[in-house]
């Protein structure tokens, strides 16, 4: 049983594949995009999971699962290009029916791998840098084992939305409210050694060569269930508002982009870009207002949730995909997606200037 095929999706996005593992029998779902440098998942990916789920508990031998991506340095959620576009139907806004679905779909599969825990452990093992929805997706799991230079972080709120893969839900199961917070509304990178410490992940391996053990390790020794906790605070109350009012200032931004403008009589595209990127890391990227607002609304209705209550946490997590649905309509949106889909055409497009209208 040990290299046995249980599944594979037509696509190449998911692998379901037998594994034993200390006299105990379980899987790896490989999950994985063949055809993206940045392991971009679409709407057929997560149906192929789905399906890779199925096959799972359809199996009664299996008694843990561990998911694991590509080894890229770099993984993303969405492709961004599905939310370009302007408000008008004179912008050429983006196709809301389908991201809606895509995002009703995230949830969905976030309900069932959660459900899926119950019985079987699950375990997600990540690596490499990992952006908006290649961090949800192992949330998802009941335990995440990292490699030492694993970095993750919800990027959605630079580009004007939020995590719609119930990222915040699972944030504040695994972490706690304040640590929701600041993961959801600064967007900030946070290193493994951070994710340790704040209860993000379970175990981190001494060298990436040992990920997958390490997590098979875990998922024949932990039980089935989602463990729930509260990690040491990433940063006190007081600094986390303080450095979110600088990034809520449009006026830094302004500033910035003024600076920029008079850098750019001096220098080509590519220095130009470098220097915008250092300011930007100096300053701290911009948030969008309306994203910031939507995350401290979700984290106070989840605050008192109990992980317990599956009826609880499922609305809470559908009230996520809609809020984050919710912002697609919105001009933060339109200046966030710009700001990295314009960057190329100038370095300038870079400085999100989220205004409120």
């Amino acid at each position: 049983m040990s290299e046995e095929l249980i599944f594979a999706g037509p696509g190449g996005y998911a692998r379901l594949t037998a594994r034993s593992h200390k006299d105990r029998q379980g899987a790896v779902l490989h999950i994985a995009n063949p055809t993206s440098k940045v392991d971009i998942l679409p709407p057929q990916a997560l149906a192929e999971v789905n399906s890779a789920l199925d096959a799972l508990e359809a199996d009664r031998r299996l008694k843990f699962a561990v998911l694991c991506g590509a080894e890229v340095p770099v993984h993303a959620g969405a492709d961004i290009n599905m939310f370009a576009g302007g408000l008008a139907p004179e912008e050429s806004p983006p196709d809301y029916a389908a991201l809606r679905a895509y995002l009703e779909q995230g949830t969905a599969l976030d309900l069932r791998i959660k459900q899926v825990s119950r019985s079987v452990t699950t375990v997600a093992a990540i690596q490499g840098e990992r952006f908006g929805g290649a961090v949800e997706w192992p949330l998802m799991c009941s335990y995440v084992v990292a490699a030492p230079e694993t970095g993750i972080q919800f990027s959605e709120v630079n580009i004007g939305f939020l995590p719609g893969w119930d990222g915040i839900l699972n944030a504040m199961l695994k972490s706690g409210p304040l640590n929701a917070l600041f993961m959801g509304t600064l967007g900030a990178r946070l290193d493994a050694g951070q994710m340790d410490r704040a209860g993000i992940v379970n175990l981190v391996v001494a060298e990436t060569g040992k990920l997958l053990g390490a997590a098979l390790d875990l998922a024949t020794e932990a039980p089935p269930g989602t463990e729930r906790g509260e990690g040491k605070p990433l940063a006190e109350p007081e600094a986390l508002l303080e450095t979110l009012a600088e990034r809520l200032d449009v006026r830094r931004y302004e500033a910035l982009a003024a600076e920029a403008a008079e850098k750019q009589k001096q220098l080509d595209a590519k220095e130009l870009s470098r220097h915008i990127d250092k300011r930007l890391a100096e300053l701290g990227r911009p948030v969008a207002p309306l994203a910031v607002e939507a995350v401290f609304g979700l984290v106070a209705a989840g605050a008192r949730l109990d992980p317990s209550d599956a009826d609880g946490v499922a609305a809470l997590a559908r009230a996520e995909a809609e809020r984050c649905f919710a912002l697609m309509h919105t001009r933060d949106r339109v200046t966030g997606v710009n700001s990295v889909l314009k960057a190329r055409e100038n370095p300038l497009n870079k400085i999100a200037l989220f205004r409120r209208s």
